[in-house]
């Protein structure tokens, strides 16, 4: 071939559709992620509560064929969830207050277990999506090709939620249809049908205001390292603060549980977990559950905002 011939040309073949760019992206950081040793390692370990959760349907269910075993797990939702009016009901007549149980089994998972493993698989994927990017100047290489901020920063998204979907709704649907499965007729169906959608909608609570906080801190730094330190002290910071002011207030307990709406404010874990206390069912007051969900949407808007013009600035840089 001469030299004049040698120079750019026009991309012959074929291209995808502008709306499946950040599917590119998406799937590529999925695979690279995926080949981490302790992200492998790390995962089935969030798993595990399933097995536990799976035993409380088991105990529920056998529950209403076996009075005998009504007992243990009445105690367990009046201590351990403070729950002492479904316990009463429960004992009473268990099969009446299904709904409500499978409910308080599915908040549970998501508020405890599966919110620690959270904090810990975004710390080790969202604080180098971008931050790496930033460093390796790897974002040069992908807006020289027709791809927008937005659709990148979709495709960084997209990576948070598919792993946060496989440790939490993924695992939540399949408890719920292993209760189905244990129950002794099918009429459980129609008494839990909304279930499986409330678990998708408190795992947007989660997935949306997280992934979006974990990049705008990737993004505000080349460092991946500070990423993860303001990440992880975000959430222990705010859950220490609720507690210290909560029980500072009072000098017992008790009193403690009382003062504590006040300063949840200031724990992003426990502002999440009354929108999805209020997502199944379980405080069913709408108009205190405002200012909670105005606190998430403010700190997806306030991330992606962040993300947004830091990427827009370091291009004109």
């Amino acid at each position: 071939m001469s030299l004049h011939d040698v120079g750019y040309r026009a991309w012959q073949g074929q291209r995808t559709a502008a709306s499946t760019r950040w599917f590119a992206i998406a799937t590529t950081g999925i695979r690279l992620i995926w080949r981490g040793t302790w992200l492998r390692r790390t995962a089935p370990l969030t798993w595990l509560p399933v097995l536990f959760a799976g035993l409380a349907f088991f105990s529920y269910e056998q529950s209403i064929v076996q009075p005998q075993a009504r007992r243990e797990l009445a105690r367990f939702l009046a201590r351990n969830l403070g729950n002492r009016e479904l316990a009463d009901a429960f004992l009473s007549d268990p099969a009446s207050v299904r709904h409500e149980v499978w409910s308080t089994i599915l908040m549970t998972f998501f508020r405890y277990p599966q919110a620690i493993a959270m904090v810990l698989v975004v710390g080790l994927i969202a604080p180098r999506l971008i931050s790496y990017d930033l460093r390796s100047r790897a974002y040069l290489l992908y807006f020289s090709r027709p791809l927008s901020i937005l659709e990148y920063m979709l495709g960084k998204l997209a990576i948070v939620w598919f792993f946060l979907f496989l440790m939490t709704t993924l695992p939540a649907l399949l408890l719920y249809c292993l209760g189905v499965l244990l129950s002794p007729d099918w009429t459980v169906v129609y008494s839990t049908w909304d279930l499986p959608f409330r678990v998708v909608a408190a795992s947007l609570v989660l997935l949306i205001p997280t992934a979006s906080l974990a990049l705008a801190y990737s993004a505000m730094t080349s460092e991946s390292r500070f990423a993860t330190l303001a990440w992880i002290a975000t959430w222990i910071m705010g859950a220490v603060a609720y507690l210290v002011l909560s029980i500072s207030e009072s000098r017992n307990w008790e009193l403690a549980a009382e003062n504590s709406d006040r300063w949840q404010f200031l724990s992003l874990y426990h502002v999440s977990g009354m929108v999805q206390q209020w997502i199944f069912g379980i405080n069913n007051d709408t108009q205190i559950m405002y200012p909670y969900l105005l606190i998430l949407c403010g700190v997806t808007i306030v991330s992606l905002a962040t993300i947004y013009f830091r990427l827009t600035r370091t291009l004109r840089a």
